[in-house]
């Protein structure tokens, strides 16, 4: 973790080879697992309970990662009684946005 804050979460995937794809871009999956673990932290900021799942998570590929550690930020922008929204990107060394996410968590009763 780079930053924990108050419905919010930075975090940094360090880069591995094991997940270059051909072309030597990343693959997807890290940026989708980097989101969903920086919204989960984000949330647990917020959240009394310890329990909260993943209910819904939109991810749209927006530039190739390409042999570099990736940075992901999550933001919570709504904390609701039973839903939980929020936003999470993932930046190449230079800034340059990877990945953006909306995500849902749930929080069970």
């Amino acid at each position: 973790m780079l930053e924990v804050a108050h419905g919010y979460c930075r975090l940094e995937v360090p880069y591995n080879p094991r997940w270059d794809r051909p072309g030597d871009v990343l693959a997807g999956p890290v940026f989708v697992a980097a989101a969903d673990t920086a919204m989960w932290v984000a949330v647990m900021t917020r959240a009394a309970e310890v329990m909260a799942v993943t209910a819904n998570l939109n991810s749209a590929f927006l530039a190739a990662g390409r042999q570099e550690t990736v940075t992901c930020e999550a933001r919570v922008l709504r904390f609701g009684r039973r839903l939980v929204y929020g936003v999470a990107e993932c930046r190449g060394e230079d800034g340059r946005v990877l990945s953006h996410h909306t995500v849902t968590y749930a929080r069970p009763a």
